[in-house]
């Protein structure tokens, strides 16, 4: 399967999958969490196989539910970027990111 490049739809979508998994992640409601960010990871997936491969080195640790819980708000934030990086700057206006998000996206890009 040929992967499109991103659109500002599925940008806004993953941005706001990714937002509730946060705020899920500071109330310590880690399972709810997990699966908004599952969910994030999943929109216009670079590499369809990778959440399968987290989830499985995942079970094989003996992991606490916040450490399962961090593991998956990287791989989200992490595809969040991939997917913004991909829109024109003219899309990227379109999508108003969250302050906390451009800054980390800022360092990231610079670093």
């Amino acid at each position: 399967m040929d992967r499109k490049t991103s659109t500002v739809e599925e940008v806004r979508h993953a941005q706001d999958l990714f937002r509730e998994g946060y705020t899920f992640h500071e109330q310590k409601q880690y399972k709810e969490a997990i699966d908004r960010f599952k969910e994030c990871s999943g929109v216009n997936p670079f590499d369809p196989e990778h959440l399968d491969k987290l989830t499985r080195l995942l079970k094989e640790g003996s992991y606490k539910l916040l450490q399962e819980s961090s593991a998956y708000l990287g791989c989200a934030v992490t595809h969040l970027h991939s997917l913004v990086s991909e829109l024109s700057e003219d899309e990227k206006d379109m999508v108003p990111l969250d302050e906390m998000l451009l800054k980390t996206f800022g360092d990231w890009d610079e670093g």
